[in-house]
């Protein structure tokens, strides 16, 4: 995955195709963390402030922004305050490991998300 960024060492969020970089989209995340799970919070995030950036693919049709968590399975709901252990070893664990979700998050012409 490209623009990845690493949450503890359970859950992964980053970006799957190319990304618009706004520090709201940041600030949002973690308002979020103390609410929602960390697969949640960086995915409502992604949708309230990836919709701006207009991606086209090699014919020139817009396409979605990929937005992904992976991680520990059992991490699908994991909150940032939740105390568990670190997770165990991708080499030696692979099959406890997945994709948690993907979305597709649309163009909006106009968008403007403001302020959350």
């Amino acid at each position: 995955m490209d623009n990845m960024y690493k949450i503890g060492a359970r859950v992964l969020c980053g970006f799957c195709t190319t990304m618009y970089l706004d520090s709201r989209e940041g600030l949002y995340f973690g308002k979020l963390l103390g609410k929602e799970s960390v697969r949640s919070a960086f995915l409502n995030a992604a949708m309230t402030y990836q919709p701006q950036l207009p991606l086209r693919d090699v014919d020139d049709n817009l396409v979605p922004i990929k937005a992904r968590a992976i991680g520990l399975k059992r991490a699908i709901y994991e909150k940032i305050n939740a105390g568990q252990p670190l997770a165990p070893s991708y080499v030696n664990n692979k099959s406890l490991f997945d994709i948690l979700q993907t979305c597709d998050i649309p163009y909006k012409a106009n968008y403007d998300p403001g302020y959350n």
